[in-house]
């Protein structure tokens, strides 16, 4: 699919194309079907409250018990939890946020 105007363009390649950036590119041209044209509205919305109390609800309870297979996995769903914060642009505070970090210290993720 050419590239339209008002739309992004796909991640460039150097010419020498992998499995890799063969299936980039497929997955690009998949999620350009989903973005809305200019002029057009979004058939979706974040709902940005909606998701900050699914994610301060998931660092105040832990989450539930079907993750529990994901035990192994807890610092970097810690990791995404705060990531997401960061993409909302919502700041923990200093509290928090130093609780979180000595987390991470203890897990590893900061070694």
């Amino acid at each position: 699919m050419p590239p339209q105007a008002g739309l992004p363009k796909l991640t460039p390649d150097d010419g020498y194309p992998t499995v890799t950036s063969i299936l980039q590119h497929e997955t690009e041209e998949i999620l350009l079907e989903y973005l809305p044209l200019s002029g057009k509205e979004a058939p979706f919305a974040l709902r940005k409250k909606d998701h900050m109390q699914w994610l301060i609800r998931l660092l105040i309870n832990g989450f539930p018990s079907r993750y529990a297979v994901q035990d192994a996995s807890q610092p970097w769903l810690l990791f995404w939890i705060l990531q997401s914060f960061s993409c909302l642009t919502v700041a923990l505070d200093p509290g928090n946020k130093e609780r979180y970090v000595s987390l991470d210290g203890h897990w590893g993720l900061c070694e």
